[in-house]
């Protein structure tokens, strides 16, 4: 068995799909008794376990990369990886690894397309970005030849892929909780988003739903500390509105409590590649509302439940509103029923099968 692994992640202290897909891998190799040396720019055990509820054994490596310029740390990363000697090499960073048979490369969207989901492409962030295209010359080149273990977190990012680079790659999709949450008797009419204040989370189309929508209360969920001037913007943008709440830097436990209260849950990012909020919105019992776009698709099947713009969605949260209990119910049970494929056990399984194919070549 390979015993000398490593897993590799921006920030396994914070909170978001990447980090889950982190997390995951280390307490799958902890299953099979490895401890692996864990690359992150920050990652305290103590404090990792505490804000994912885990008791994950592994050995922190600091890894000392650009914090202020934070689109090229990853890519800082690859020459630090590079010179590393493991058997097995675990990388959920999204940055393309220099060419090693032994890694495992998660690709959440490949970097060669990273414009197409929002603001690198205009005003101050596309000359941040120019250096980057060069460099994606580079990684689109690197991917097309590489040896290791390509995988897309779904079949939108894999199609994405193989558009950009001629590579067919499979899909493992992210580690969802799928326990069910404890809900109330009776759902309040209320809208719940989760999702780091982004540019890429679009909150500002929940503020223009909210404004349209002013007597349905909207809670949004989500980290401020990625983009603090965005977070800022959208306090700014919903001062005036009374039903919009707010909830920076939520603690996971409260924020699984507005979602067993919440009867629908919004998601508004532009071709999000995957998006673990809505499974486990899902699961928590909230009718999605989500773009008919991206790897949202595969999550929620039903067209009546996607729309395109701005007036498609209030007429869709709308339509949610007047649902008859037992229709609600109903869409609630196909919808746990589908994302069961999502669940983190088969994350892990399909890890630790990688790990076990690697050993035998």
């Amino acid at each position: 068995m390979i015993r000398k692994i490593a897993v590799v992640s921006s920030n396994i202290e914070s909170f978001g799909g990447a980090t889950q897909c982190a997390i995951s891998c280390i307490e799958a190799l902890n299953s099979i008794e490895i401890v692996p040396d864990v690359f992150s720019v920050r990652g305290n055990q103590e404090i990792v376990n505490k804000k994912h509820n885990k008791n994950l054994k592994y050995n922190f490596k600091r890894l000392k990369v650009p914090k202020r310029l934070a689109l090229y740390s990853m890519f800082v990363k690859n020459f630090i990886m590079y010179f590393k000697d493991y058997d097995y090499c675990f990388d959920f960073t999204n940055s393309m690894p220099f060419n090693k048979k032994n890694h495992f490369f998660y690709i959440h969207f490949p970097e060669f397309r990273v414009t197409e989901r929002g603001k690198y492409d205009k005003g101050f962030w596309k000359i941040y970005y120019l250096p980057k295209r060069f460099l994606n010359i580079f990684a689109k080149r690197l991917m097309q030849r590489s040896k290791i273990d390509c995988v897309a977190n779904s079949k939108f990012t894999a199609r994405a892929i193989l558009e950009g680079s001629k590579k067919k790659v499979p899909v493992i999709y992210p580690p969802c909780n799928l326990n069910k949450v404890s809900l109330p008797l009776k759902k309040q009419k209320q809208i719940i988003s989760v999702g780091g204040f982004t540019v890429e989370k679009n909150q500002e189309m929940q503020i223009e739903l909210a404004s349209k929508l002013s007597e349905i209360p909207f809670e949004i969920c989500g980290s401020a500390t990625r983009n603090p001037f965005y977070f800022q913007k959208i306090k700014s943008l919903s001062k005036d509105l009374k039903n919009v709440h707010l909830n920076p830097n939520e603690p996971f436990k409260s924020m699984k409590k507005k979602l067993a209260e919440s009867l629908i849950f919004l998601h508004t990012s532009k071709n999000e590649p995957f998006g673990i909020s809505t499974v486990e919105a899902i699961m928590a019992g909230c009718i999605p509302i989500v773009p008919n776009n991206g790897g949202q698709k595969e999550i929620v099947l039903f067209k009546e439940l996607r729309f395109n713009g701005l007036e498609d969605a209030v007429e869709k949260i709308f339509d949610v509103l007047t649902w008859k209990e037992s229709k609600l119910q109903r869409y609630r049970k196909e919808l746990q029923e589908h994302v069961k494929k999502f669940d983190e056990e088969i994350f892990k399984s399909k890890l630790i099968k990688k790990l076990e194919e690697n050993g035998k070549r």
